[in-house]
């Protein structure tokens, strides 16, 4: 079946969580301006909060880089993030800092809970069809920037660590009770387990970004101008076969640094 949203968190929950959230040593004195945004449904459960950062000691990112300045800049937080993606995002901060927005701060607890969440540099404008070709050349660059990363930061990879039989229940769960689609795409659907194991056994299996589309990927202006780097993602990473002279990646990101 396919998933249901998330009913979102009570608004007294999201001012308990904001509370915590400027008492933290690495945000306190640096978040301003605090507010939620739309409490609503998604498919993540996560809250999304919108600020300003200032950090008075000039360094905003996760590695210490001063960056000389103090101006304020628009910040987003996330609030329920996965511990894999705070993880990423933290390596990619530090060591691919073009490929990701800034990150201003993170952690995994707020208060006595157990919660991952994130303060990153929210990025003025998202991928959308009015970019034209630039859609898609500038989303694909992206992706592939994310994987040559993920080789230099992750273990190699290989069938075992696919989850192919998690992928097949997966698959047959949310097709429980829905209608079969007909010809073709029915066949393929039966077949599917063969298919896969052929594609693990041919083809080089890749650590990529989970999840690539324009929503996804944001517009930096500021570091486009001074580096020529475009767009940026935020990672969700995830393990698929691909060739083994492909340089391109099946890639994603979560819809965080645009919102």
């Amino acid at each position: 079946m396919i998933s249901s949203k998330i009913p979102p968190r009570a608004p007294e929950d999201v001012r308990r969580l904001m509370d915590l959230l400027l008492a933290e040593p690495s945000v306190f004195s640096c978040l301003h301006d605090l507010r939620s945004g739309a409490l609503e449904a998604n498919y993540s459960g996560a809250t999304f909060l919108f600020g300003a950062w200032n950090d008075p000691a000039g360094a905003t990112l996760l590695d210490g880089a001063a960056r000389g300045t103090v101006e304020t800049q628009p910040a987003i937080v996330k609030i329920g993030a996965t511990e894999r993606e705070v993880r990423w995002t933290q390596q990619l901060a530090q060591h691919t800092p073009d490929l990701v927005p800034a990150l201003f701060a993170a952690g995994h607890r707020l208060g006595d809970e157990t919660l991952s969440w994130m303060v990153m540099e929210r990025c003025p404008l998202r991928l959308d069809y009015g970019w034209g070709d630039h859609l898609f050349t500038t989303l694909l660059d992206a992706g592939v920037r994310f994987q040559l990363a993920s080789r230099r930061l992750a273990p190699p990879v290989g069938p075992a660590d696919v989850g192919a039989n998690r992928l097949v229940t997966f698959l047959r769960d949310r097709g429980a009770g829905v209608p079969s689609p007909p010809g073709p795409a029915d066949v393929l659907f039966e077949r599917f387990e063969e298919d896969w194991a052929w594609a693990l056994a041919s083809c080089r299996v890749e650590l990529c970004h989970g999840d690539l589309h324009p929503s996804n990927a944001v517009w930096r202006i500021a570091r486009r101008i001074r580096r020529g780097v475009p767009c940026s993602l935020i990672p969700r990473p995830s393990l698929f076969p691909g060739s083994t002279s492909q340089r391109t990646a099946r890639c994603s990101t979560g819809p965080l640094a645009a919102r």
